[in-house]
C-alpha cells in the first residue's frame, strides 16, 4: 500500500495520539533525558518550528541537494536499510538558509536532548520490550520470541545482565514510569 502525503503545518492543539499508538506512546512519555532540557534556549525556536525527523535541505545552483539538519535517515543503520533508488521526504528550501550553521548545531542539541538518562536507559528499553507486542518486536528487531525481557535488553544494548537488572530495579524503585521526563 502506498500513501500520498505532503508536508503541512498543523496547530499542535489539534493533535492527538492515535488510539492504536497509545501503548507505544505511554513509556516514552516517562523518559527522563540525560540533558537538562530546561537549560535549552527556547527563544531559538520562537520564529520557526523545526521538525527534525525529516532531512532539511537546499538545492544549490548545480542541482545538488545539501542536507543541513534532520539527517538521521541518512545515518546507519537507517541508510543501509534504504534501497539505492529509495525516495525519501525532504523539506527542501529554495535558497540556502542564512543561519544554516546555527540550525545544524541546533539539530545536534535537539538530538542530544532526546538521549535517555544514563541511569534509566536500559530500564526504558526493558519497559518498551515488555509493552511491545511480540509480533511487532520481532518485526522491528532480530530478536526471537523465546527471549526473556532481560535477555532481549542485554542483546539490544550489548549490556551485562547485572547492568540491566540494576537499572530496572532502580527504575521500579523510583516509580518513574508514568512521570514526565525532561530534566535531571
Amino acid at each position: 500500500m502506498q500513501f500520498n502525503s505532503q508536508l503541512k503545518r498543523v496547530d499542535v492543539r489539534r493533535l492527538r495520539i492515535a488510539d492504536e499508538a497509545k501503548d507505544a506512546f505511554a513509556p516514552s512519555s516517562s523518559f527522563n533525558y540525560q540533558m537538562n532540557t530546561d537549560l535549552l534556549n527556547s527563544r531559538i525556536n520562537s520564529n520557526q518550528s523545526w521538525d527534525f525527523e525529516i532531512p532539511f535541505a537546499y538545492k544549490n545552483e548545480n542541482g545538488l541537494i545539501h542536507v543541513f539538519a534532520g539527517w538521521l535517515a541518512l545515518q546507519r543503520p537507517f541508510q543501509t536499510l534504504l534501497p539505492q533508488n529509495k525516495l525519501i521526504f525532504v523539506r527542501l528550501y529554495d535558497a540556502k538558509p542564512r543561519r544554516l550553521e546555527t540550525i545544524a548545531w541546533q539539530y545536534i542539541m535537539h538530538t542530544l536532548s532526546r538521549c535517555q538518562h544514563r541511569n534509566f536507559a536500559l530500564a526504558y528499553v526493558a519497559k518498551t520490550v515488555e509493552l511491545c507486542p511480540n509480533s511487532t518486536l520481532q518485526k522491528l528487531t532480530k530478536l526471537s520470541n523465546s527471549r526473556s525481557i532481560e535477555s532481549a535488553v542485554m542483546t539490544l544494548c550489548s549490556e551485562s545482565r547485572q547492568s540491566v537488572r540494576t537499572q530496572v530495579k532502580k527504575f521500579e524503585n523510583s516509580k518513574r514510569f508514568g512521570a514526565t521526563g525532561g530534566s535531571k
